[in-house]
């Protein structure tokens, strides 16, 4: 099981690569909620993302994302290394997303 600052640190690179200009240009005028629970840590991070741009990332539940992932920690990271298939976690099981269709889309272009 990942600790929490583990995850904390994968979630902080992925606001990182947000910044990136090829990602502004993917994600255009992307704005939604996203919330992140860890089954394992019995945690939740929220993430605020607006025209693209990460404005907020916080430990704790949102009322209403707009997009909910849930993962073990373990799970999460090793989606964020390569070491995990997002599709393959996902057809088993493993990762769990609550979104509109082309949300899901955009939520595939941040693990790759």
């Amino acid at each position: 099981m990942a600790t929490r600052e583990e995850v904390l640190a994968v979630l902080e690179a992925m606001k990182d690569r947000l910044e990136e200009p090829d990602m502004q240009q993917r994600l255009g005028a992307f704005t939604r909620s996203l919330q992140f629970d860890f089954t394992d840590l019995g945690t939740s991070f929220g993430m605020q993302i607006k025209d693209g741009r990460v404005t907020s990332l916080e430990e704790g539940s949102m009322a209403a994302p707009d997009i909910r992932v849930t993962a073990e920690s373990d799970t999460f990271i090793g989606i964020s290394t390569g070491q995990i298939n997002p599709m393959s976690a996902f057809m088993s099981g493993k990762l769990q997303a609550q979104a509109a269709f082309p949300d899901l889309l955009k939520l595939q272009q941040l693990f790759q």
